[in-house]
């Protein structure tokens, strides 16, 4: 399943590093995506439910830490030319859940940049539930849930997820690997009653 999400975002001239919120908790959604069995369109309201990382967060500190197997792409394409990043560290705050991503410096270091500061202002996540949703009438809250790979897109859903910045390898608080989470999560909590929730339309 693709959820994409709204995102203002700032870059620093040698940004490889992005801070972002990549959903939001409390926020409902209407979604209307197509049925990958039966090809029928299924229309329905989503949460995401606090917790619901829990077990990706968990392995991540069985492995050392960092989910690095969450692949930073652009626009959903698949195979490993696409890959522009991976996710160096997941943490769940008051309202959302918060990331961050590593680009790699290949070639298309400019270009990835200039896309996520001029066209691609939206983050979208791949998942798969882990456990079923608790279904409510016609909403469903997701409890438990596995991200495949964030992707940059165009395309906002969720008004409430933010990128924050993307930071210089020069930072010396983005080479120790840890962000600053106390300044992130003050901006995320000032942010958390500004936009209302939009409307989600994926094909």
């Amino acid at each position: 399943m693709i959820r994409s999400f709204a995102l203002p975002l700032t870059l620093d001239a040698d940004g490889r590093t992005v801070f972002g919120r990549i959903f939001p908790f409390g926020s409902i959604a209407h979604i209307r995506e197509r049925n990958a069995i039966t090809g029928d369109i299924d229309e329905y309201d989503e949460e995401f439910l606090p917790g619901c990382t829990e077990r990706m967060r968990q392995v991540a500190m069985s492995r050392g830490g960092a989910p690095a197997w969450i692949k930073f792409t652009l626009d959903h394409e698949v195979g490993f030319d696409h890959r522009v990043g991976y996710c160096t560290t997941m943490a769940e705050a008051e309202g959302g859940v918060d990331c961050s991503f590593k680009l790699y410096a290949d070639a298309r270091l400019d270009k990835v940049r200039s896309m996520l500061g001029e066209s691609h202002t939206g983050l979208s996540i791949e998942f798969d539930d882990l456990a079923p949703p608790i279904i409510e009438g016609t909403l469903q809250r997701r409890r438990q849930i596995n991200i495949g790979a964030v992707t940059a897109t165009p395309i906002p859903v969720y008004a409430e997820a933010r990128v924050l910045a993307l930071r210089s390898d020069e930072d010396p608080v983005t080479n120790a690997g840890t962000p600053k989470l106390d300044a992130v999560r003050a901006m995320l909590a000032a942010m958390d009653s500004s936009d209302p929730a939009a409307v989600a339309v994926e094909p």
